[in-house]
């Protein structure tokens, strides 16, 4: 994890665009977020297993059209994409689960990877990148 990289914490509520619920990594450690991810974001969504910062009951649910670069769905964890939209730019692992009748839209430029061991239920996968692995 690198300066900039959001962590999914809940705090608040499920809500994906509301500031309190994400973590930002300061290039030393996570603090609270002073706005939720954008385009140049990697977006980590862990299980509060993993750190006493997270919240085990609001799990992450996306409520708009969101932008981010690389997406990591750690597993212990469900991501919500309700009928909702992420555009990515970078690479998605999903080691947990994605549920939602979202869309999941890679549109880079360059080549872009989807893996992991996890699994995507009732989503459209929208390629507009040149390449996909």
């Amino acid at each position: 994890m690198g300066s900039g990289d959001f962590v999914w914490g809940g705090n608040t509520s499920t809500s994906w665009t509301t500031t309190s619920n994400w973590y930002s990594h300061n290039g030393t450690s996570l603090v609270v977020a002073t706005t939720d991810p954008t385009s140049t974001s990697n977006v980590y969504i862990v299980p509060s297993s993993t750190t006493s910062c997270v919240s085990a009951t609001n799990l992450p649910l996306v409520n708009g059209n969101d932008n981010i670069t690389n997406l990591t769905v750690v597993n212990g964890v469900t991501l919500d994409l309700s009928n909702n939209t992420i555009s990515m730019t970078g690479n998605l692992k999903v080691d947990g689960t994605i549920v939602g009748n979202g869309t999941i839209k890679l549109n880079g430029t360059g080549t872009q990877t989807i893996s992991g061991t996890g699994t995507i239920n009732y989503l459209i996968l929208k390629l507009i990148s040149h390449q996909v692995r």
